[in-house]
C-alpha cells in the first residue's frame, strides 16, 4: 500500500455518502474494511476500501442488513447487486401493473376494487417494497393527475381516505421492544396533509423505532409535551401544504428552543425547500426521499448508542 493513495475518514464519508459514525461502527463491529493507521493512529483508507463501502451502502439501502454482508468480498457484493438489478427489472413490471390498476380505481371511483388491490399487494410484497415502489409512486401520480386535469379534488380526497386507512394499518408497534428508540411523527400546526407523515411512520417502524403517530395539525407545545412524556429521541414533521405559512418558522423555532439538540428534528415533505432558511437555522435534518429518511434514522440510532457507550 506504499504507493497507493489513501484518504482520511472525512473524505471517505463524502465519497461514500456514509456518516463517520456508521463507518466506524461497521469497521469496529464487522471488520468491513481494514484501514492503515498513521503514527498518530489516524485511519487512512484506500480506493479499494472506498469502493467496497460504496457497494455496502447500495446493498444496505435496498434492504440487506450489514451483518449479512460482513463477509462479502467486493466481487461478491458486485455480483449480489447485479442479481438484484436483474430481479428488480422483472419486479418493476409487477409494480407498474399494480400502480396502473390503483390509478384506474382512483380515476373511476371504485372503492371496492381499490381496497382489493391494496389487500393483494400486502400479500405479494413486503412493507418496504410496497411503500417505496407502489404507495409513493401512487401519491406522486395523484399529484400529477390533479395538475394535468385528469382527476378532480374529489378523486384526491377519495384516494387519500382509503390510503390513509391502508397506511395506518401497516404500522405495527406490537413487536417492538420497550428499549427501542421512540419517535414522534406528526405534521406541524396548520399542516393537514397526512399521507407523507404516515409513510414516514411506516419507514421508521420497519427501521426498528417505536412509533408515536400523532396525526396532523399539532402545535409545537403539544409536540414538546409528547416528546418529554415518552422520552423521544427524534421527531419527524411532514410539511406539504401550504408552502408559505408564516407560522411554520415560529413553530419550528419553538421546538428548537426547547429541545436544544437533545431531540433530533427531521423534516420531510414537498415544501421542505420553501422553509429551508428556518430549517438550516435550527439545524434540523432534511429527508427528501425514503432512502434519505432511513439513513438519517440509522445515524440517529448509531449516535444514541455511542452516547450510551
Amino acid at each position: 500500500m506504499k504507493n497507493e493513495i489513501t484518504y482520511p475518514i472525512k473524505i471517505v464519508a463524502k465519497k461514500t455518502g456514509l456518516s463517520l459514525t456508521l463507518i466506524r461502527a461497521w469497521e469496529r463491529r464487522y471488520k468491513i474494511v481494514d484501514p492503515v493507521r498513521t503514527n498518530t493512529n489516524r485511519r487512512l483508507y484506500s480506493d479499494e476500501d472506498i469502493e467496497k463501502l460504496k457497494l455496502l451502502k447500495k446493498a444496505t439501502d435496498i434492504g440487506y442488513s450489514i451483518s449479512s454482508l460482513a463477509s462479502f468480498t467486493k466481487n461478491q457484493l458486485q455480483e449480489l447487486l447485479k442479481e438484484q438489478i436483474d430481479f428488480e427489472s422483472e419486479l418493476n413490471k409487477d409494480y407498474n401493473e399494480y400502480v396502473d390498476s390503483i390509478m384506474n380505481s382512483i380515476v373511476n371511483l371504485k372503492p371496492f376494487t381499490l381496497e382489493q388491490t391494496l389487500s393483494q399487494i400486502k400479500i405479494d410484497f413486503n412493507k418496504t417494497e410496497l411503500i417505496e415502489n407502489i404507495v409513493i409512486p401512487i401519491i406522486s401520480k395523484i399529484g400529477d393527475y390533479w395538475r394535468d386535469g385528469k382527476i378532480r379534488i374529489l378523486n384526491e380526497h377519495f384516494a387519500t381516505a382509503i390510503l390513509k386507512n391502508f397506511l395506518s394499518g401497516l404500522i405495527d408497534n406490537s413487536i417492538k421492544s420497550e428499549n427501542a428508540p421512540r419517535i414522534i411523527i406528526t405534521t406541524p400546526k396548520h399542516q393537514y396533509h397526512e399521507l407523507g407523515a404516515l409513510i414516514s411512520a411506516n419507514i421508521a417502524s420497519y427501521e426498528g423505532w417505536k412509533i408515536y403517530y400523532l396525526g396532523t395539525d399539532l402545535p409545537a407545545e403539544e409536540i414538546i409535551a409528547a416528546a418529554n412524556q415518552i422520552n423521544a429521541k427524534a421527531v419527524i414533521l411532514s410539511i406539504v401544504y401550504p408552502s408559505d405559512d408564516p407560522g411554520i418558522p415560529i413553530e419550528l423555532e419553538k421546538l428548537h428552543n426547547h429541545f436544544k439538540g437533545s431531540v433530533d428534528v427531521v423534516i420531510t415533505g414537498n415544501s421542505v425547500k420553501s422553509y429551508s432558511k428556518i430549517i438550516n437555522r435550527i439545524n434540523a435534518k432534511v429527508a427528501n426521499n425514503s432512502k434519505e429518511l432511513k439513513s438519517i434514522l440509522q445515524n440517529i440510532r448509531e449516535s444514541s448508542l455511542k452516547e450510551i457507550n
